[in-house]
C-alpha cells in the first residue's frame, strides 16, 4: 500500500500448503493462507496498522489474485484496503509476495 518492500519469512505448514508470513505489516499481526498453485484462500484480513488517518484498523479483501512468475514464485493480489469508515481501492493497490528461490510444492 505505501510503495515499500523487505524481506519478509514465510512459513509452509509441514501438514499441507498453508502458509503464515509473520509480522507481515506490524509485530504480532501475522498474514495466513493456503495457496497449492491454482488455489489461494486467505485468512487474514488484519493489518494490525492503525495510524491517526485511519478510522480504526486497516484491513483488506483481496479482489483477484495471478501468478506473476513461477520461478520464483511470485503472486501479486489486487487488495482493497479498508478501515471502519473508508475504503481505498486503486488500480495500483497490490501485495506482492515473492516465495524463496528454488521453493515447490
Amino acid at each position: 500500500m505505501f510503495g515499500q518492500s523487505w524481506p519478509q519469512e514465510i512459513l509452509k505448514a509441514e501438514e499441507g500448503n498453508y502458509f503464515i508470513i509473520p509480522d507481515a505489516w506490524v509485530e504480532d499481526t501475522d498474514f495466513e493462507f493456503y495457496f497449492d498453485g491454482e488455489t489461494l484462500t486467505w485468512n487474514s484480513t488484519s493489518t494490525g496498522l492503525t495510524d491517526d488517518a485511519f478510522e480504526g484498523e486497516l484491513v483488506f479483501e483481496i479482489n483477484s489474485w495471478e501468478i506473476l512468475s513461477t520461478a520464483p514464485l511470485t503472486l501479486e493480489l489486487s487488495v482493497t484496503y479498508h478501515d471502519d469508515k473508508w475504503a481505498y481501492s486503486t488500480p495500483t493497490n497490490n501485495e506482492i509476495i515473492q516465495f524463496p528461490e528454488g521453493f515447490t510444492f
